[in-house]
């Protein structure tokens, strides 16, 4: 199942600020491969020890012992640390393979690791999550966007795959709304058009504000 999670918050991640970065790094004659792995080392360097890397392993540790922790083993599939929020303890990790893209997150205090987009935003009090993947196109990646609400293991609220546009980018104006920046094909016009779709919360129950919004997602 594709699952999937503004922390303004303190962090460590790869933003979009990275992007300029890789291509920075790429300039100088190195892979992408090989600049995604440098922007992982200065995330790792501020994991204190909650993020392992181990040649081809990427170790995620629990800060409870009790509680299992991941290793995960590039061979088919290569897994990134993406970003590490630790004011909510949770670590994005880049799951990339042939034609395959998606990511997991794992929730360091409980030991939980599931499966989400390539985008995470948390709440401003840090109990809601909502995630995104886009690819309208070729369908390499999920095109979809979910609510969490973080307690003991990170709970699934709603999840919509999205038919005709994607999300590039979340935020939450409360705990009961979400404010989604989309793409989609419009005739007429070169490249995508943009707009704006909200998620909204009413008794726990989220659902899309918009009704052109909503008919385009299932």
């Amino acid at each position: 199942m594709k699952k999937y999670l503004l922390a303004v918050l303190a962090s460590f991640s790869i933003d979009s600020n990275a992007d300029t970065e890789i291509s920075s790094c790429q300039q100088q004659g190195k892979t992408y491969a090989e600049c995604s792995q440098e922007a992982e080392k200065k995330i790792i360097a501020g994991t204190d020890s909650l993020v392992v890397r181990d040649n081809n392993k990427l170790i995620l540790k629990p800060l409870k012992a009790a509680n299992p922790e991941m290793e995960l083993v590039d061979g088919e599939l290569q897994y990134t640390l993406k970003a590490h929020y630790p004011d909510q303890k949770i670590s994005l990790i880049s799951v990339s393979g042939w034609e395959y893209f998606t990511a997991y997150i794992y929730h360091h205090e409980y030991g939980a690791y599931r499966e989400a987009f390539d985008e995470i935003r948390f709440s401003e009090d840090g109990h809601f999550l909502v995630a995104f993947g886009d690819d309208i196109e070729a369908g390499f990646a999920p095109n979809a966007v979910a609510i969490y609400e973080l307690g003991d293991w990170p709970e699934l609220m709603v999840q919509f795959q999205n038919m005709n546009f994607g999300v590039s980018d979340a935020a939450f104006i409360s705990d009961t709304e979400v404010k989604l920046e989309i793409y989609f094909f419009k005739a007429g016009v070169e490249g995508y058009a943009k707009g704006e779709c909200k998620l909204v919360s009413r008794h726990g129950l989220w659902q899309f504000k918009d009704v052109d919004c909503a008919k385009d997602a299932r």
